[in-house]
């Protein structure tokens, strides 16, 4: 299993609890972490547009850089970046890219078009640890099993989410207490007009039943790798 650690994704970082931030331990490269933020460079990531800046990502709502740009789309909260600081985010981007820059350590969008940024490596069995750090108006998030850029799942970071009761009331990430909420849009295991599952039903379910078996398969390392770092 390929273990992937990125610090900064999206926003912005909080201090690792793995580590010194960018930086793997020699235990942490024994143990098959890989870097996929170097904390310096846009290395290993290319970025693209979006068709709907501020909303979800969908098929063909995503436009890799060299070809046309998407059409832009009404505004959403968290969809209007801060001004790019630095010559790389100030920089001209080919058609259909989005900007970035390196900040800090951190890596930032900035700038318009609002867009994404997406690993030039593939992964088939991992384990991923992101850190970030979000506003009072955040519209973020990390997808993953999206091949070619497009549809897979989403780890949503907003804020204000109206969606997520469940983390804000359970969850106190600073005193340690840690929540995981899944939504599911139901078009995907439902025949919405009948309201009978789909052909799709088994296949999701067995998705998320190996989902749940890898996180809680995966919480005593993290948890022994937390209070080693404490």
């Amino acid at each position: 299993m390929r273990r992937l650690h990125l610090i900064g994704l999206m926003l912005a970082t909080l201090t690792s609890t793995f580590g010194a931030d960018n930086v793997l331990t020699r235990q942490e490269k024994t143990q098959g972490w890989i870097l996929l933020f170097d904390g310096k460079t846009l290395n290993g990531w290319d970025s693209a547009v979006t068709s709907n800046p501020g909303q979800g990502r969908g098929p063909g709502s995503a436009t890799k850089q060299g070809k046309s740009p998407a059409q832009p789309g009404p505004p959403a909260v968290g969809s209007n970046p801060r001004a790019c600081s630095t010559p790389v985010g100030k920089a001209t981007v080919p058609e259909g890219a989005s900007h970035w820059e390196v900040v800090g350590g951190l890596l930032v969008p900035c700038g318009e078009p609002a867009g994404y940024l997406t690993s030039k490596a593939t992964y088939r069995d991992f384990v991923l640890v992101v850190d970030f750090r979000t506003g009072e108006d955040t519209n973020s998030g990390v997808f993953i099993r999206a091949p070619g850029g497009t549809g897979g799942y989403e780890v949503q970071i907003n804020r204000p989410y109206a969606g997520g009761f469940i983390t804000e009331y359970y969850g106190n990430p600073a005193h340690g207490i840690q929540c995981l909420q899944l939504e599911i849009n139901r078009a995907l295991y439902l025949d919405e007009a009948t309201l009978s599952k789909s052909k799709n039903f088994p296949s999701l379910a067995q998705t998320l039943a190996a989902l749940a078996s890898q996180v809680f398969q995966a919480l005593p390392a993290l948890l022994e790798r937390r209070a080693a770092a404490e």
